[in-house]
C-alpha cells in the first residue's frame, strides 16, 4: 500500500448525493417516479418478488414507486451485481441477514428499524466485496444526466434517504464509536511512517505535563501575565476574565508575557494546541455580528511576537477569525488551531515572546474568558498498551481529550468548522456553520493510518450516540472510509 491517509467522513447519509466514493459535488434530487411518502404504497415481500434464491447473480433493483419489504429466509444474501434502490426496502425490526455485495445505490428509500440494545451482533450486517472500480448505475429522471460511476465496494446515495431508526429522535448530539477488528484485535502492524505521524509523543523531560499555559481567570486571579496591550484600559473577573476596553485601534487587544512560561517546553517542529475563548463586547454594532461575520473585514487575528538577540522584534500572524463563524456580539466563541513554532521563533535567547489578539475593530470590547496552549495529549491518541492498529477512532467520542480542542476531528469542508460543546455535565463535538450558509453536507472526519487497513481484516463501526439532525427526513448518521 503506498504511504497515504485514510480519512473517515461522519454525518448523515440522507444529505450524501455523491456519485463516486471519492468526490460529493453533484446534486441529486429525489426521483419523479417515487412518492413523497411510501406510507400508502402496495407492500411486497422480496420472496414474492425475487424468489427465495440466497444467490442473484445480476443486478438487484427495488423498482421506483414500490416498497419490498425483506423476508427472505437464511443468514446471508449474496448479491454478486450489485443492489439499486430505486423504491424502497424496508428491514423490518428484529429481523436478522448478511448481504453480500459489490456496491449499494440508494436512489429511493433504505430503511431498517431496531428497538433494541446496541450490542457487538449488528442484526444487518452490509459486507462489500471485489475489485470492479468502473461500476455503474442508471440515474433515474430528474437525474438522468449525472454522473453514473461509483467506486469499488461503495455505498451510493443518489438523492435518496437511508433511514436507520434506533434510538429517539432528540438523543443528545454527541458521538461516540467503538471500532472493532476481527483477529487479535490489534489489526496489521503500522508502517513506520503512520506510526510516526499517529504515535502520541509525550513532552519534554523538563516539562511537567503537555499542558504549558491553561487560563481561566478563576476568581479573578490570572495563573499568567496577561494585560491588556499598551494604550487601552484592562480588567479581570471571574465572570467575562480578561476585558480590554477604550482600545484606541486595532492593535488593542488582551496579551500575555510569555516571560513566566516555561520556554523549554516550546521546541521547534512540534505540534502545539492553541485554543481561546472569547466575546465581543461593548457598543460593538449593538446587537448586530461584528464585521468579521459582515463582511469578512476587522476579523480577530491570533499573533505571536518576540524580539531576537538582535534587538530585531517580529510579530507573526497564527490564525484569524472567519467570516462563517458569524460572531455575535455578546456570544462566546472558540479559537481552536495547529501551531509549530520555527526555531528562531523559539530560540531560549530571544529578548522576549508573547501571545495578542489583534485585528478586532477598536468600538468593540474584548473579553478572553479561556486560553490554553498545549501538546496533543495522550487522550487523543491510540493507547500504546493496545497499539496504533487497535482503535482507529482515537478520540472514541471523548470530546474532552484535548480540551477545547476537536482534535482529531475536523471539518469535511472549508465553510464550517468543528467545535467542543460544553452543556452541563456534557461535552460534544458540534459542526457550526454561518446562519445564512445553506451548505448542508458538512461531516466530521478524522485521518487514520492507511497502513492498520487491510484487506484481510474485518472491521466494525458501531454509533451508540447519534447525532441530533433538524432537517425533515435524514434521521441517520453514517461512516464512509476514503482512501488516498
Amino acid at each position: 500500500m503506498k504511504n497515504s491517509f485514510a480519512s473517515v467522513l461522519l454525518g448523515t447519509l440522507c444529505i450524501l448525493n455523491a456519485a463516486h466514493e471519492s468526490r460529493a459535488t453533484e446534486n441529486f434530487e429525489s426521483l419523479d417516479c417515487n412518492p413523497d411518502s411510501f406510507d400508502g404504497v402496495t407492500l411486497y415481500l422480496w420472496a414474492t418478488k425475487f424468489g427465495t434464491s440466497l444467490t442473484h447473480n445480476n443486478l438487484v433493483i427495488i423498482p421506483c414507486n414500490e416498497c419490498i419489504r425483506m423476508d427472505i429466509a437464511g443468514a446471508e444474501l449474496l448479491l454478486k451485481g450489485g443492489l439499486d434502490i430505486q423504491g424502497k426496502l424496508l428491514f423490518p425490526d428484529g429481523y436478522k441477514l448478511i448481504l453480500k455485495t459489490t456496491h449499494i445505490v440508494v436512489q429511493g428509500e433504505l430503511e431498517m428499524t431496531a428497538t433494541r440494545a446496541v450490542t457487538e451482533s449488528p442484526d444487518v450486517e452490509f459486507i462489500l466485496f471485489g475489485k470492479d472500480s468502473l461500476l455503474k448505475f442508471n440515474p433515474l429522471a430528474p437525474n438522468s444526466n449525472m454522473n453514473r460511476s461509483v467506486g469499488k465496494k461503495s455505498i451510493t446515495v443518489a438523492g435518496g434517504t437511508i433511514n436507520i431508526l434506533a434510538l429517539p429522535d432528540k438523543t443528545p448530539s454527541w458521538v461516540k464509536l467503538f471500532d472493532t477488528i476481527s483477529g487479535n484485535g490489534n489489526g496489521p502492524t503500522p508502517n513506520a511512517q503512520d506510526a510516526a505521524i499517529f504515535t502520541f509523543t509525550d513532552s519534554l523531560a523538563e516539562c511537567e505535563s503537555t499542558s504549558i499555559i491553561s487560563e481561566n481567570f478563576a476568581n479573578g486571579i490570572p495563573n499568567h501575565p496577561w494585560t491588556g496591550s499598551f494604550g487601552a484600559q484592562y480588567d479581570i473577573n471571574s465572570t467575562r476574565g480578561l476585558r480590554v476596553y477604550e482600545r484606541k485601534g486595532l492593535f488593542h487587544g488582551p496579551q500575555i508575557d510569555l516571560k513566566n512560561v516555561n520556554t523549554a517546553c516550546l521546541v521547534p517542529d512540534r505540534k502545539y494546541f492553541i485554543t481561546a475563548r472569547i466575546a465581543y463586547g461593548g457598543n460593538f454594532l449593538k446587537d448586530r455580528a461584528p464585521n468579521a461575520a459582515q463582511t469578512g473585514t476587522n476579523c480577530l487575528e491570533m499573533r505571536y511576537g518576540y524580539m531576537e538577540p538582535n534587538g530585531a522584534a517580529r510579530s507573526l500572524h497564527k490564525t484569524k477569525e472567519l467570516q462563517f463563524y458569524s460572531t455575535k456580539n455578546g456570544e462566546d466563541f472558540v479559537i481552536a488551531f495547529e501551531i509549530i513554532f520555527t526555531k528562531a521563533e523559539v530560540d531560549v535567547n530571544n529578548v522576549y515572546g508573547s501571545f495578542r489578539i489583534y485585528g478586532v475593530d477598536p468600538s468593540a470590547d474584548i473579553k478572553l474568558k479561556e486560553f490554553s496552549l498545549s501538546l496533543p495529549p495522550q487522550a487523543a491518541y491510540p493507547s500504546p498498551g493496545a497499539g496504533l492498529c487497535s482503535n482507529l477512532v482515537t478520540a472514541n467520542g471523548n470530546a474532552n481529550a484535548a480540551g477545547l480542542h476537536p482534535f482529531p476531528f475536523y471539518s469535511s469542508d472549508g465553510a464550517s468548522k468543528i467545535v467542543v460543546v460544553r452543556d452541563g455535565a456534557e461535552t460534544y463535538f458540534q459542526i457550526t456553520r454561518t446562519r445564512t450558509y445553506t451548505w448542508d453536507k458538512s461531516g466530521l472526519m478524522w485521518s487514520i493510518p492507511a497502513s492498520c487497513v487491510d484487506k484481510s481484516d474485518k472491521y466494525s463501526l458501531y454509533p451508540i450516540s447519534y447525532i441530533t439532525l433538524s432537517s425533515g427526513r435524514c434521521r441517520s448518521q453514517f461512516v464512509m472510509m476514503r482512501m488516498w
